[in-house]
């Protein structure tokens, strides 16, 4: 780039892959380089499969400015698509606007789909693809979803989208298991960024306690789902995004494997 001779170069297209990982930020050498190219480049193309891993509302501006180049000054963003990024992205986020967002970059984001094809070719193929996952109700059990809503539905409601998350995660957990209050309970004044309680205090109240508790609706469902599995010889994987779920269904394996096998 500082070369006396980079003047003599056309570039035609720059190419970007991953570009989620570099390109949101602002303040890197890399954006930097990057920043000068896209200047004089003909065409740019940015490449993810996660193009704003942080939400559009935080990643949006950096992609963008990699894309076509700052919202103010010389850029390849018309004045109108300017002031409109400028607007969207701006500190404090009180003119953010999702729908606004996505109105403002259909004319050049390509999406690709399952059903996306290329001459005729499935562009992701049909042994490959994401199968459509079966959704089951948990058995009716009206008692214990109530009194998770009621433990956490008290009190303050919560003021970010984070703490909402948090909340709703709490209530399913409780409403697979009411023990989930008494493992919580353990520490009540935990500092932040310590846990609130350890893995070793979830696994003996669990091994000690689930023996005795009545199966909620959702670990009866549970129940028959992997008695129905095994029933046709079939193996299965247990997957969740919290562990205290993962620890409930491991126990669920053993005090009730005589209902299960």
């Amino acid at each position: 780039m500082s070369s006396n001779g980079f003047d003599n170069y056309e570039i035609v297209c720059t190419l970007a892959d991953e570009a989620h990982q570099a390109w949101k930020s602002l303040k890197s050498a890399r954006e930097k380089v990057f920043a000068k190219l896209i200047q004089v480049s003909a065409f740019t193309v940015l490449v993810s499969g996660t193009p704003f891993p942080l939400g559009p509302q935080t990643d949006a501006k950096g992609v963008l400015r990699h894309l076509g180049g700052p919202f103010e000054g010389q850029s390849k963003w018309s004045p109108k698509l300017q002031r409109a990024f400028s607007r969207l992205t701006s500190k404090g986020g009180e003119h953010w606007d999702i729908k606004c967002f996505r109105v403002l970059i259909a004319p050049f984001c390509l999406r690709r789909t399952e059903r996306s094809t290329w001459e005729g070719d499935w562009i992701i193929k049909r042994q490959i693809r994401i199968p459509l996952p079966s959704i089951l109700v948990p058995y009716e059990d009206t008692a214990s979803e109530t009194i998770a809503r009621n433990r956490y539905r008290d009190g303050i409601e919560p003021a970010t989208l984070i703490q909402r998350i948090e909340r709703a995660s709490k209530e399913r957990c409780m409403a697979w298991s009411p023990l989930f209050a008494e493992i919580e309970d353990q520490f009540p004044q935990a500092k932040a960024g310590s846990p609130r309680y350890d893995q070793s205090t979830c696994e003996k109240i669990l091994e000690s306690r689930l023996k005795r508790q009545p199966a909620t609706g959702r670990l009866r469902r549970l129940i028959a789902l992997i008695k129905s599995i095994r029933g046709n010889g079939e193996r299965f994987v247990i997957v969740s995004d919290r562990l205290f779920l993962v620890t409930l269904a491991f126990y669920v394996l053993s005090p009730l494997s005589t209902l299960i096998h």
